[in-house]
């Protein structure tokens, strides 16, 4: 009994506290405030919080409509098309949904798409249909949470209109593209024509719909799995469908684990060009997976995938002249290596430039930019910052800083722990009292200490 009072004192004040809100809202609105007006609109249309009312709905959103509000245009056009709360007129919707469509708003533009699609309001025109879903696409504006979205609906359409050639030179490439975003985002139709191509044998198309697999998109009932059409798409020289195939294979991923078969693919994909296959092929003849162990070939394919721009083979290949694996050893191209892949934000190559850079190891001697590097490689492996604290305790190329190098030393010194932590016990003892509990601070907060780099701290350039 008492258990159902306080249900119903607890409901009424959420009662209340819904009415304030609303009548604060209605306040705003009435002052002329433009966000409130197209609220108080949509809410009339829905029925939330008010009894459902288009007229009323109609008048709010056109209030805010009329100050240019970008949702009320789209909200006002949409009211006139499908003609809630007034009679319903094409014209208007087509006017209301371009003003807001040119403002960016992307329903709108997709909606504007439509009435060209559909020659509602406008001349039917799947050439200015297909601009404006381009518009939507071209802005990856979407929803979240597995929704389709605006944008997926705008690929759904923009690819019929290829696969038609309406408006547009036909082209079944584009078509399956867009087709494969959509689906991609949930679009079961989407779904089906990418299904459709993939069993008329494209070979691209093979490959997206295995992606769909591959994604949980597409259920494997029925597909018999990923490696069916991976295989089909393979077997026409599809680079990428090669290459994961070689993957599966690899992995042992819905077939026998394989690292022969594995191999075989990899090799057809990299003497295609694909660096990444170059990459694991070198990889495999490095640990002698699923064949002969051959350094040399290793190194070779490796180097073909670094000049393609591949980041671990770079930074492979950087070690692999640096302690003389499978090529005489070689300080200055390790370090050529090792920058390149920095440059591309890999943590391991950028601490080995650091470390190059610090001892002259195929470069000249730079403290500066042995602790720029270090201070690059710190955000992902955390030694660096022990290394670094080298650099503030003795004050090489950056201003010294001794409670810094004690923080530093602190969250960075475990690959070097006895002489970190005679670093920090010399340190100590030298410290005065305020600055030892500023470096324990500095050490909390550990990300704070290490970008204090990034404030100009470092001295001659």
């Amino acid at each position: 009994m008492n258990g159902g009072s306080k249900e119903s004192s607890n409901s009424e004040t959420a009662s209340q506290k819904a009415q304030r809100e609303l009548d604060t809202l209605r306040e705003l609105a009435e002052k002329g405030d433009a966000d409130a007006q197209s609220h108080l609109g949509v809410l009339y249309a829905n029925g939330f919080m008010v009894p459902q009312y288009y007229f009323d709905a109609v008048r709010w959103i056109r209030l805010a409509a009329e100050q240019g509000h970008s949702d009320a245009q789209f909200y006002l056009g949409a009211m006139y098309d499908f003609g809630r709360g007034v009679r319903q007129d094409y014209s208007q919707a087509e006017h209301w949904y371009r003003l807001a469509a040119e403002a960016g708003h992307a329903a709108a533009q997709f909606s504007l798409g439509v009435m060209y699609a559909n020659g509602l309001g406008v001349p039917r025109d799947d050439e200015e249909a297909a601009r404006w879903y381009w518009h939507v696409v071209d802005g990856n504006l979407d929803t979240a949470g597995g929704m389709v979205g605006v944008a997926g609906l705008a690929e759904y359409e923009l690819g019929r209109i290829y696969a038609a050639g309406r408006g547009v030179p036909q082209d079944d490439a584009q078509a399956n593209e867009l087709f494969f975003r959509a689906a991609g985002r949930g679009h079961s139709d989407a779904v089906n024509q990418c299904r459709q191509a993939a069993e008329r044998g494209d070979p691209q198309a093979l490959f997206n719909f295995s992606e769909l697999i591959r994604q949980e998109i597409v259920s494997t009932e029925g597909c018999e799995g990923v490696v069916r059409w991976l295989r089909r798409a393979a077997e026409q020289g599809h680079v990428e469908a090669q290459e994961r195939l070689g993957d599966v294979y690899r992995d042992g991923h819905d077939v026998v684990q394989d690292p022969a078969e594995a191999r075989r693919w990899y090799r057809l994909a990299a003497e295609q060009g694909s660096a990444q296959a170059q990459f694991k092929i070198g990889k495999m003849y490095g640990e002698g997976s699923g064949g002969e162990q051959d350094i040399r070939k290793a190194r070779r394919w490796y180097y073909r995938a670094a000049k393609g721009g591949n980041v671990r083979a770079q930074e492979t290949l950087g070690f692999m002249f640096s302690n003389g694996e499978g090529t005489p050893e070689d300080d200055g191209q390790a370090a050529h290596w090792f920058e390149l892949a920095a440059e591309q934000g890999s943590g391991e190559a950028q601490y080995a430039l650091a470390t190059a850079y610090a001892m002259g190891l195929g470069v000249p001697q730079d403290y500066a930019k042995a602790a720029f590097w270090f201070h690059l490689a710190s955000r992902n492996i955390p030694h660096a910052k022990g290394k670094l604290g080298i650099f503030y305790e003795e004050g090489l190329d950056v201003i010294q800083d001794d409670a810094l190098a004690y923080a530093l030393y602190r969250v960075g010194g475990s690959d070097f722990v006895d002489e970190a932590k005679s670093r920090m016990n010399e340190l100590s003892r030298n410290m005065p009292g305020d600055e030892v509990m500023r470096a324990a601070s500095l050490a909390w907060m550990s990300l704070h200490a290490v970008n204090r780099f990034d404030t100009g701290l470092t001295r001659g350039g």
